[in-house]
């Protein structure tokens, strides 16, 4: 069940160096970062919800609930943690000024 979706996940990982690349100006144009975003946020949303409804499948019967929960507690306390992080470490980088 799992074996279908791991090609797709491994494939957003072309999406890593591109994003470099269209901001140096490597792939010209206004466009293709948008392609590109419209591409990931797609698959993203896609895949991350086939990962919340397969999650549990592995469980106990009794246990699904509690393992969806705990799920979608990870997912909240990753979303909470993103961007105080990221304004810390932007910070930290580039000076506090």
């Amino acid at each position: 069940m799992f074996d279908k979706y791991r090609l797709p996940v491994l494939l957003r990982f072309i999406f890593f160096p591109l994003f470099p690349l269209c901001v140096k100006d490597y792939i010209p144009g206004d466009i293709w970062p948008c392609i590109f975003m419209v591409l990931f946020a797609i698959t993203n949303g896609f895949l991350g919800s086939v990962a919340m409804m397969i999650g549990p499948v592995d469980c106990e019967k009794h246990e699904k609930e509690k393992a969806g929960i705990i799920m979608v507690c990870f997912v909240d306390v990753i979303n909470d943690t993103d961007v105080p992080s990221d304004l810390f470490l932007k910070h930290w980088h580039f000076g506090w000024s």
